[in-house]
């Protein structure tokens, strides 16, 4: 979980949501996500950043972070952390929200809601207000037509592997994978969207005797819907 102390710092920054900012034109999208590989590099993409990137539609004051749908109402997140130092520790009661990115493609937010250990992700359409919970942050094709979000999360439990849906207000549910106990163990890794019908894939696959292999493999949208082809499966 990010610290919280870095969330206070970050509760500082309180945006005045003049008629002249809300009138300044958004980005094509926005990554609060600091990169843990290259910090120096993008050090300003956190969430202050971000903020600052999307006058009148997003602000937070304090443990307080609100979102503008395009209806004019407001998405209201609030950190909870009375558990946190308690004893025994509450986890339910310790967690944090974070503005993780803006979508203008999909005219959506992510939200992250972090807890101690383990957390998840929020896509809050501006259009409908509807949440859509995710276990990693989405990733749009070239065209905004889908969405995908792939799962390789060992320590928090993973209820899907691969899942799709397609970017409609508010998203559906399109393609989900997730693999049987009883064959061999897969992690999944996201490459990249090949055009809006081909997502790039890796997968580790262990033989359940120590050793490991690695695959390319892709997910295909056909006329039957979008297709796994897991080319160590015959």
């Amino acid at each position: 979980m990010r610290s919280l102390s870095v969330t206070a710092a970050i509760g500082l920054c309180v945006l005045v949501q003049s008629a002249a900012a809300q009138g300044r034109q958004l980005p094509e999208s926005v990554n609060c996500e600091r990169d843990p590989i290259r910090p120096d590099e993008v050090w300003e993409q956190t969430e202050a950043h971000c903020l600052g990137l999307l006058p009148g539609i997003a602000a937070r004051a304090g443990d307080i972070l609100r979102l503008k749908l395009d209806s004019g109402e407001t998405r209201t997140f609030q950190n909870v952390q009375k558990g946190c130092d308690s004893e025994p520790f509450v986890f339910e009661q310790c967690f944090v929200f974070t503005l993780e990115a803006f979508f203008q493609i999909a005219n959506s937010f992510v939200v992250h809601k972090g807890y101690m250990e383990c957390g998840y992700y929020i896509l809050v359409d501006r259009q409908t207000g509807a949440e859509l919970k995710l276990d990693t942050m989405p990733v749009y094709s070239p065209g905004g037509s889908w969405l995908v979000s792939v799962n390789a999360d060992e320590l928090c439990g993973r209820p899907y592997d691969i899942a799709i849906w397609s970017a409609a207000s508010p998203p559906q549910p399109e393609f989900q994978y997730a693999q049987a106990k009883d064959q061999p163990y897969e992690v999944w890794e996201f490459i990249a969207w090949d055009g809006e019908d081909g997502i790039k894939l890796k997968a580790q696959v262990f033989d359940g005797k120590g050793g490991a292999e690695t695959y390319h493999a892709e997910a295909v949208r056909t006329a039957q819907g979008w297709q796994l082809k897991r080319p160590w499966v015959k």
